[in-house]
């Protein structure tokens, strides 16, 4: 969890790191992000549904499929 509110971080100071790195104008980083705790419920169910989802769909399919005549 902590790794993934870090990354969404990094994500939104990005823009402003690469922007100075490439210029020689003075491009200030933006402010530190303070996400939401509704923000973090959000982004654990959408990772945790993105894991969990595809064998969810596909395990109860496997019997299907195996007893299907070639």
């Amino acid at each position: 969890m902590h790794a993934v509110l870090t990354k969404l971080r990094l994500t939104s100071r990005l823009s402003g790191v690469i922007a100075r790195n490439c210029n020689t104008n003075i491009v200030s980083t933006p402010p530190r992000v303070k996400i939401s705790t509704a923000e973090q419920f959000f982004s654990l169910f959408c990772l945790g549904a993105a894991i969990m989802g595809p064998p969810m769909y596909f395990a109860p399919r496997f019997k299907i499929y195996a007893n299907r005549p070639t």
